[in-house]
């Protein structure tokens, strides 16, 4: 607080004086910093100079490269918006003592300082090339003229420096690696003494070593199977991706084997695989592939099981026809067995096909039919039927084919002509009895000593058959009569 006078006399003695506030100017702040915090933006940072600070509070203009003033009432502030990256930045901080009545208080001279942006995070770009190496390539995105690029790998663990050099757009190859492993990386760029962040990691893979092929079998379902094992035992294999005759269709399995079906079982065939062992990467949705491995396979493919159809079932002959889904066959090779007879007894045939009559069959049994086709020296998978041949007096079983359905009709008609005329004489032999005089009281019966009368019953598949029949014995020895006849018993129905 000053002391003023005024006005003077001429002889420079004052009249009156009173009292006025004056805010002399803040000195400027002290230890203005500033730290990069991303490739756009910094944090700068200052205390009050040591004199004078707790006399009046003091509010703090913050300017940028000479653009728009910032009013500040911390000591540190954060300036984003900067040019990216790795811009150059001029700040300058000023005190201003706030309490004081005159305009806006005073402004004390700037304290300047320098700030830096970080540079841009960079990425690696990443590839199998080998079993035990992959190539990485480091894209600076943006950074120009890097002080340094370094690489790392593993972030479950703390980073460990792969490479360091100071090149744009370095690239280079990591060998040693375990084959079918899996890796992460990435990198950094200093520039105008900043790192940029460790923020991106990329995953690869090492390729998995080529397979070994174990073997090449054919198999008795048509078809060639091979069989594979992994090639390392220190890498991991997701399973095996086969290329069959150098189709474009790849096929993929996990196990250690694998079936391919030929188109014409039977016969003398060759057969090219292409198998490659493949490895799922994490974050890769394309699996890594090994080198392929080529094996060639040249073999007679055994045939495939044969279908058996019944075509008909006549009597005590079955009539079979037996083809192929895939391929051929030399000959076919038919085996019969009953399981339930009381004898053991098995008919073992070979035949060329597709259509084979047996004969003499055993009626009203359960017949076990096996049917393999054999194509050089060699008998595919037994198809297998079960079927049952009725007594030639049961009547048809099956029947599908036209010619059988022909004989069988005439058949039936001839039977049914004998069936009727052997009605017509019962009933005459019937009338006779009921108009015969009635025998003598004294006459003996001999009903008991009489066996039942015998009727022949008739066959659908025969042309004729006998007339009823009584036993001479129960006849009068006088008249010549009959005393009693029984009548035969009904046939037991059957559907036909």
């Amino acid at each position: 607080t000053l002391q003023a006078s005024y006005p003077l006399t001429p002889e420079n003695t004052p009249l009156g004086s009173l009292p006025v506030s004056v805010c002399t100017c803040p000195e400027a702040p002290e230890n203005i910093t500033s730290e990069a915090l991303s490739p756009s933006s910094v944090l700068v940072s200052w205390t009050p100079a040591a004199s004078g600070r707790d006399s009046l509070e003091e509010t703090f203009v913050v300017t940028v490269n000479s653009g728009a003033e910032i009013q500040v009432g911390s000591r540190h502030v954060a300036l984003s918006g900067l040019d990216a990256p790795s811009s150059t930045n001029h700040i300058r901080v000023s005190s201003v003592t706030a309490g004081c009545q005159s305009g806006g208080g005073q402004r004390s001279a700037p304290a300047q300082v320098t700030s830096y942006t970080k540079p841009f995070n960079t990425k690696v770009s990443v590839k199998a090339v080998s079993e035990t190496s992959v190539e990485l390539c480091v894209d600076l995105n943006g950074n120009r003229e890097p002080e340094a690029v370094e690489m790392y790998t593993s972030p479950e663990r703390p980073p460990t420096l792969v490479h360091s050099s100071s090149e744009a757009g370095l690239c280079l190859v990591r060998g040693a690696l375990h084959p079918g492993s899996e890796h992460r990386f990435s990198s950094r760029v200093l520039k105008l003494g900043y790192w940029s962040d460790l923020l991106e990691w990329t995953p690869v893979c090492t390729r998995p070593a080529a397979p070994n092929i174990q073997d090449i079998e054919t198999d008795i379902s048509g078809g060639v199977t091979i069989f594979m094992e992994s090639g390392s035992s220190s890498g991991k294999s997701s399973g095996y991706l086969i290329a069959v005759n150098g189709s474009d269709e790849s096929f993929t399995t996990s196990e250690d084997h694998f079936t391919v079906q030929v188109p014409q079982p039977g016969t003398v065939q060759t057969v090219h695989f292409r198998v490659s062992s493949f490895f799922t990467c994490p974050g890769d949705e394309n699996p890594v592939l090994s080198v392929p491995v080529n094996e060639s396979f040249t073999s007679c493919i055994p045939a495939v099981a044969p279908t058996i159809e019944v075509v008909s079932s006549i009597g005590t002959q079955m009539t079979l026809n037996v083809t192929q889904e895939r391929g051929t066959a030399d000959f076919y090779r038919l085996e019969m067995s009953y399981p339930r007879s009381r004898t053991e007894y098995r008919r073992v045939t070979q035949f060329k096909g597709p259509l084979v009559t047996v004969q003499d069959l055993p009626p009203d049994e359960l017949t076990v039919v096996q049917v393999e086709a054999v194509a050089c020296g060699v008998g595919s998978v037994k198809s297998r039927i079960m079927h049952r041949i009725d007594h030639a007096s049961r009547g048809l079983d099956r029947l599908t084919t036209p010619l059988t359905a022909t004989f069988l009709l005439s058949t039936l008609v001839g039977a049914a002509l004998t069936g009727l005329a052997h009605i017509a004489s019962l009933l005459a032999f019937r009338h006779a009895l009921a108009h015969a005089p009635p025998p003598d009281k004294e006459e003996r019966r001999v009903e008991d000593s009489c066996p039942v009368i015998e009727v022949t019953h008739v066959s659908h598949f025969k042309s004729s058959c006998s007339s009823s029949k009584y036993h001479r014995n129960c006849m009068d020895s006088e008249s010549k009569r009959p005393w009693m006849i029984r009548p035969p018993p009904p046939s037991p129905k059957r559907e036909v």
